[in-house]
Order: structure tokens, then C-alpha cells, then sequence
């Protein structure tokens, strides 16, 4: 059923915008708060699918946020990658996540008309210092690129924020 509602929602979208083209990651975006629209009506009627449906979004985050978010680390590693499609996925799934945390319905049913880029209506800055948010370790100095020095202070950042992650802030 989500796939379906995920595919409505790209359908949904490019009849209310008008067939207009937009770029891959914000037709996936829709596709996304398609999903969580159903989740949020089947919720308001305590319908007896809801809690499979909770169980396979978390399935398809493993694989949004999980794969294919490596997939979108490693392109960015690697500058002579090949696009791929999934690399859409974690950034418009967490770009619904947020739409959809803090904007009200109509003004979603109002997105979903739109037909040019998301940027010129959301706050992208926002959302992104949103998902920052989470780090309290302080900011790193500046370091030679290819020193000891530097190596071992970056591999610490990443150990103490994995270990952030993990266990709360230190």
C-alpha cells in the first residue's frame, strides 16, 4: 500500500502542478509527504493496517536512510561517480519529514501545486541547520589537509560523534 500511495503521490503532484517538470529530488519529496498523509489519516481513524504500515516505512528507512545515504556519502567522496536515482531518496526523505513536521496541511496541499523548485518557498537554510542541529561538539580548527595532526583530529570528531549518536550528547 505505501508503494502505491508513494507513486500516487508523485501522479497527485504532477497533475496539480500542472505537468510541470521538476527536479528528481522534490517529486520525491511529494512522494514522501504522500506516504506520511496516509499514515496521518489512517492514524486519525485507528485503522487496524496502521501499525504494519508504521513497521514497512521503518523497513523503507533502513534502505533510504541507510543505502542509499551511502550511496549519496560515496558520490560525494568519489567526484567521478555516476548519478544515481537513489541518491534522491534520504535528502527528499527527510526533507518531507520536516515539511511535514512544520507546515500545516493546506499549506502542503499548496506545495503540491507549485511547479518550480521548492527552493523559493522553503527555507532550505532551516532545514538544513535542523538536521545539523544534533552536534554539540565544538567546531574544528583549521588543520594542514594531509598532516598527522589533522588525520587523527578528524577521525576523533567522527569517533565522538558516532559516539554522540549512540549514546546521547557527551
Amino acid at each position: 500500500m505505501i508503494d502505491l500511495v508513494h507513486e500516487y503521490g508523485h501522479a497527485a503532484h504532477h497533475y496539480a502542478c500542472g505537468h510541470a517538470n521538476i527536479s528528481p529530488i522534490f517529486r520525491e519529496v511529494f512522494a514522501f509527504l504522500a506516504e506520511l498523509m496516509l499514515l496521518e489519516h489512517l492514524c486519525s481513524l485507528e485503522h487496524s493496517d496502521l501499525q504494519l504500515l508504521e513497521q514497512t516505512m521503518l523497513f523503507d528507512d533502513e534502505g533510504y536512510l541507510g543505502d542509499d545515504l551511502t550511496l549519496l556519502a560515496d558520490s560525494v567522496r568519489d567526484r567521478q561517480s555516476s548519478y544515481e536515482y537513489r541518491w534522491n531518496y534520504p535528502i527528499a526523505r527527510y526533507m518531507a519529514g520536516w515539511i511535514f513536521k512544520y507546515y500545516d496541511r493546506d499549506s502542503i496541499y499548496s506545495l503540491f501545486q507549485h511547479d518550480g523548485s521548492l527552493t523559493d518557498l522553503l527555507n532550505i537554510d532551516e532545514i538544513l541547520r535542523a538536521a545539523c542541529s544534533g552536534n554539540t561538539l565544538p567546531e574544528l580548527p583549521d588543520l594542514p589537509k594531509d598532516s598527522a595532526q589533522s588525520a587523527y583530529a578528524y577521525l576523533g570528531a567522527m569517533t565522538m560523534l558516532d559516539m554522540e549518536y549512540l549514546e546521547g550528547p557527551l
